[in-house]
């Protein structure tokens, strides 16, 4: 369901007429690089990722809700001055809370909602003309505890979608399914 909201998330934005490119969230090192992404990106754009969540019991034993945490990042350039890019990525963030808050995006969670939106722009964005803001949004999904764990999906298979050409339309390509070995 993560994927699929994310991804409801790109498609409802796409439409809106924002441009959304795919982000690493983080480096091979294993620090968070959304603003090196900002830095290697086509501006303006927006970033989508879930990274977090948290879990509340609904009926105790049998279901839980999941509540992700959706961010998504906004990205302007202008070398002008710090106003002119606050108030080009502020008209964009304010589009992307009006496109996205409310919806379910056709799927069963709970309505999307605006939490908290705040600028990560660092000295080195700043530098380069660029302006980031981040935007947290919150919805829920109900997930029903599973007694029988072949009912499952297939966890031995993975799917790799690879983007070769980050420069492209952000679809990824190519996309490899992956058969591991092991289980019962």
């Amino acid at each position: 369901m993560l994927a699929e909201i994310e991804n409801g998330i790109v498609t409802l934005l796409k439409s809106g007429g924002i441009t959304v490119r795919d982000v690493d969230l983080f480096g091979s090192d294993g620090t968070k690089t959304r603003n090196e992404a900002a830095k290697r990106s086509k501006l303006p754009a927006a970033f989508v990722a879930i990274e977090s969540g948290s879990f509340e019991t609904v009926s105790e034993g049998t279901t839980y809700r999941w509540r992700p945490a959706i961010l998504v990042a906004v990205a302007f350039k202008d070398w002008s001055n710090d106003r002119s890019r606050r108030h080009g990525a502020v008209a964009i963030v304010e589009n992307v809370v009006t496109l996205i808050s409310g919806r379910d995006l056709g799927l069963d969670i709970g309505p999307i909602k605006p939490e908290r939106v705040f600028n990560i722009t660092d000295a080195d964005l700043l530098d380069k003309g660029i302006c980031v803001w981040q935007i947290v949004f919150s919805t829920w999904f109900d997930t029903e505890f599973v007694d029988d764990p072949s009912t499952l999906d297939d966890l031995l298979t993975v799917v790799a979608e690879w983007d070769m050409d980050p420069e492209s339309d952000g679809e990824p390509t190519p996309v490899d399914t992956i058969e591991l070995e092991g289980g019962s």
